[in-house]
């Protein structure tokens, strides 16, 4: 872990090709990763296509960025939520130096994975809880999508919050005696 008093702390807003915004207490940054985690990400995500076990071939760094032994593997990406250790390079951008374990993160099944290889993506990290907001009109709900919402949640051991919004609007009957058993549930 890196303890520089030149290093920041943030946690991931969003991201894309490489490059990412990171709150920190100083504001928001937009930072690219380091060069070792960038060949740490690119053999994670090379091991994930061709169905490697061992991730880390270089030991000098891959010790470093690995969680216990319990964890799976070192993240395919980085995820909103994470949480990393960064150098500032100017006013407005960093360098991300560590990925800090995540202590949660929220899974979905992989739209391009196959049936012989079953694999996840990470949608969010560090969760402590979600808010799930269905419409009850305009669009109607889909209750089929939030019960596959749920078992996410449930899975990721991550505590929902369900609102039905536009509840003021003329909607269908059906809509509060679907949402009744979700309500008798989840009441507190």
């Amino acid at each position: 872990m890196i303890n520089d008093p030149e290093t920041l702390t943030g946690v991931v807003l969003n991201g894309a090709h490489g490059i990412y915004d990171v709150h920190t207490d100083i504001g928001v940054l937009r930072c690219t990763l380091r060069g070792k985690l960038k060949k740490a990400f690119a053999q994670a995500q090379s091991a994930k296509l061709t169905g490697k076990a061992n991730l880390y071939k270089d030991k000098s760094y891959a010790s470093r960025y690995q969680r216990n032994e319990e964890d799976s593997a070192f993240p395919s990406r980085l995820t909103a939520g994470d949480y990393v250790k960064l150098r500032q390079l100017d006013d407005s951008t960093g360098l991300i130096e560590e990925i800090l374990p995540r202590q949660s993160e929220l899974l979905r099944k992989d739209a391009n994975a196959d049936a012989k290889r079953a694999s996840a993506q990470t949608m969010l990290a560090n969760l402590d809880q979600v808010l799930i907001v269905f419409a009850t009109t305009q669009p109607e709900p889909h209750f089929g999508m939030l019960d596959r919402y749920l078992a996410i949640c449930e899975s990721a051991k991550v505590c929902p919050i369900i609102c039905l919004n536009k509840i003021d609007l003329p909607h269908n009957q059906s809509v509060e005696e679907a949402a009744g058993p979700i309500q008798q549930v989840f009441a507190p």
